[in-house]
């Protein structure tokens, strides 16, 4: 095996990455601004098990058998955490006011 792309399989696996299908795709991401996206790298298109409904203004995904088309980021800020759950209504000091 070629000792360069074994290297790269290695380091691939230590990287996080971020599977989005709604209003973080390409297209609406860098609306968010460019600290947001100097934070993600797109990586690949991919699929997740599950079905997608209408929550009102955004999408919502649960199981299912079908089928979410999904855009794949590698993030290369771990900060970027923190700015998508601001942009999602994730705040975990008020759970039950929070979206997420």
């Amino acid at each position: 095996m070629d000792d360069s792309f074994s290297q790269t399989r290695i380091r691939a696996l230590k990287d996080e990455f971020l599977g989005v299908y709604g209003t973080l795709r390409r297209r609406s991401l860098f609306r968010q601004g460019p600290s947001i996206a100097a934070k993600l790298r797109f990586f690949c298109s991919g699929r997740l098990r599950g079905k997608l409904f209408c929550q009102g203004s955004y999408p919502a995904a649960v199981q299912d058998s079908g089928i979410i088309p999904v855009e794949v980021f590698c993030v290369l800020d771990p900060s970027v955490w923190d700015d998508l759950d601001r942009y999602e209504g994730c705040d975990v000091a008020h759970g039950p006011s929070s979206l997420f």
